[in-house]
Parts: structure tokens; sequence; C-alpha cells
């Protein structure tokens, strides 16, 4: 599985209804993106790494662009992706900004639940983080 695998879109929302908060599942939505832009892999994730692949999904996709002129779309949470063992910290995570960001093998199981069928199974080509 690939993070392009990986379906976003089921609702109003990306991964709606999939990580228990509104919050959770932007942060996930965010890291997924993220990853997609940057090789398609797995990988440590650091916050201006989302912020460019969020301004370029700003750009050229008009569900982001609708979700940011929305005052009430939530804010995404990764401190609470990470406490809820969806994500890992390579450093603190209550440090601003907090340190790179991975998902978990319980962050992939569920982002597995968003691949249609006949994608290849899991992998966790989780590179280490760059000093």
């Amino acid at each position: 599985m690939k993070p392009s695998d990986v379906y976003l879109w089921r609702g109003l929302l990306p991964l709606i209804d999939t990580f228990g908060r509104a919050e959770l599942e932007m942060a996930a939505a965010c890291i997924v993106r993220t990853c997609v832009q940057n090789g398609d892999v797995w990988q440590w994730v650091i916050l201006p790494m989302m912020g460019a692949a969020l301004g370029e999904d700003l750009k050229n996709d008009k569900r982001w662009q609708e979700l940011n002129r929305n005052p009430f779309t939530p804010q995404p949470d990764v401190r609470g992706l990470v406490k809820a063992g969806f994500a890992e910290c390579d450093g603190d995570i209550d440090a601003v900004p907090c340190g790179p960001v991975r998902f978990t093998e319980a962050g992939l199981a569920v982002l597995r639940k968003c691949v249609p069928s006949g994608v290849p199974g899991p992998t966790t080509a989780h590179a280490p983080p760059e000093s």
C-alpha cells in the first residue's frame, strides 16, 4: 500500500469516520497528502513539508479549496494523532513545532481500510528521520 492508494474522500471531509475524531482525520489526511507529494512512500513528515503539500493542494484541488474557505472545517490535530497511538513523533510532540511524525502500524491499519480492493497488501517502508 502506497500513500496514493488511500482513498481520502468518502464524504465532505477527508477520511471521515476512520480515526474517531475529525481533527485526527484531518491530520491523517495532511500526512497522507504530504507522503504522496514527496515520493509516494510512507515517511517521516515535518510541519513545513505538510504546509508545502497543502499549499499545492489548495492551488490544484477544489475539495481542499472548499475546506479552506469553510470556517467550520476541523483543524488538523497531529499531537492528538500521536497521543492516540496512530502516529509517532521523533522528538518532543509538545514542542512548537513538534518533531517529525509518521504513522504507526495502528495508523496504517486504519488507512488500509480506505484502500480500494485490488491494491497490494501492507508495506511498512518507513525511512529513518533525516538529521
